[in-house]
């Protein structure tokens, strides 16, 4: 009876986890089908070995939840790796937006003195440079696209 219960208990556990992860695979996640095949992993030699203790089937393999277990373990750390490794991407990019942002705004005001300085000397230059500034402007502050650098 406890043998049973047990059973019934972690395919439970199993079920809560699929549920779960059929959730976070409908929201987009990537690693969901890599956490399927994990799970399914884990759960057929679970299977096979309750089977095989139960006496109901007979093989040459024997007992088979370790190597499901390892397997389990080694795919759940390539996605821990994919999610270390998109975490830092994302902090880079966050990092290098914000030093853009800080860089922006001193370009502007060492133009604007360029600009100055140039005005006592030659009018026509520094409505030129102006209009190119006005122009370059206002492709550059199109805060959606972050790829650009100044």
């Amino acid at each position: 009876m406890a043998k049973k219960c047990t059973f019934y208990l972690t395919a439970y556990r199993y079920l809560c986890t699929v549920v779960i992860t059929a959730i976070g695979m409908r929201n987009g996640n990537k690693s969901g089908w890599m956490n399927v095949i994990s799970m399914v992993i884990a759960f057929a030699a679970y299977t096979h070995d309750i089977l095989y203790w139960t006496n109901l089937i007979r093989n040459d393999f024997g007992e088979v939840f370790y190597l499901g277990l390892f397997l389990f373990i080694f795919i759940q750390m390539i996605i821990q790796a994919q999610r270390i490794k998109l975490f830092h991407d994302n902090e880079i990019a966050a990092e290098l937006s914000f030093l853009q942002a800080q860089i922006k705004p001193h370009f502007l005001y060492n133009t604007l003195n360029t600009f100055v300085s140039i005005s006592y000397f030659d009018m026509d230059k520094a409505r030129s440079l102006l209009t190119d500034l006005s122009h370059y402007l206002r492709r550059s502050f199109d805060f959606k696209d972050l790829s650009q650098f100044v």
